[in-house]
């Protein structure tokens, strides 16, 4: 809820995007208050066959087109919508694998003279890191392909040592922190965004990106305090991530290309049915 601000009573868009499936939902953010959530869709891609990066693309933009259409006309039937005007606040979207590529960074500095930490100062490492992450990635991906980072989070923040909540003013001679950041295609990212746009009106400005590793991580370690060392693991349609948290910091996350749709197709090749039988089956 902190996403928004303070001005929380508002209807907002929340997008699930995961490798074989896609989750759409309205949700009501009061003031003082749990979200209610207004309309829900859960749309699975095609999975007769493995898919490659091209066709997992059409499928993901053809099931978004679906499911937006379907909760901007059904999601409206709430009775919440008989009182209030059809704007709706902002948007959210949770990517899976393998729409993003993850990176964990190390951030220490270290100085003579003690500095003060300021909102400018964070600013700029964290531009800086943005910076230095395509650069690598323009220099190793060998393809011509612009990626934009969704993401850059300090997870973790010490000064001096010391872990403190409010770290802004402070002087210190030892900054370190983790940096968690994600990229993805600039060519997925704005096609999503043009088809928010056109079924929502929602515009780019009020669409926050995030991925699902930091979501869940974020959630867990709010819910589970007393742990600091665990793994998460997310089993999609046709991939897993697993993510390793030490000492209260994302130190590490893998994927392998093996999921739910994976376990259908082997069901449908063995027993020689279609993989809607197959999933029936299982």
């Amino acid at each position: 809820m902190s996403l928004f601000g303070k001005n929380q009573d508002k209807v907002y868009l929340l997008i699930d995007i995961g490798s074989g499936s896609l989750t759409v939902s309205f949700v009501l953010y009061k003031r003082n208050d749990l979200p209610v959530f207004l309309h829900t869709t859960t749309k699975d891609f095609i999975i007769t066959s493995k898919p490659n990066g091209t066709k997992l693309f059409e499928n993901m933009i053809k099931t978004l087109e679906g499911s937006l259409d379907e909760i901007t006309k059904e999601g409206r039937s709430h009775k919440y919508w008989k009182s209030k005007n059809s704007r709706i606040g902002g948007a959210v979207i949770s990517f899976s694998s393998p729409w993003f590529m993850p990176k964990t960074k190390h951030i220490q500095i270290t100085e003579d003279k003690p500095f003060i930490i300021s909102q400018k100062f964070i600013d700029g490492v964290v531009k800086q890191e943005e910076v230095i992450l395509l650069g690598e990635l323009n220099e190793t991906s060998g393809v011509k392909e612009d990626f934009e980072v969704i993401e850059k989070n300090i997870v973790h923040m010490k000064i001096n040592g010391y872990v403190l909540k409010n770290y802004i003013g402070h002087k210190t001679n030892v900054f370190d922190a983790y940096l968690c950041m994600s990229v993805i295609s600039q060519g997925v990212v704005n096609k999503i965004y043009d088809t928010v746009l056109r079924h929502t009106h929602i515009p780019k400005e009020s669409i926050l990106c995030h991925t699902f590793p930091l979501v869940s991580f974020s959630v867990l370690r709010d819910l589970y305090s007393n742990h600091s060392n665990f793994i998460i693991i997310d089993t999609t349609s046709e991939v897993t991530d697993i993510t390793l948290i030490e000492n209260d910091i994302i130190s590490n996350t893998s994927s392998f290309p093996s999921g739910k749709n994976f376990v259908l197709r082997e069901i449908a090749k063995s027993f020689g049915v279609s993989v809607e039988i197959a999933q029936s089956n299982l």
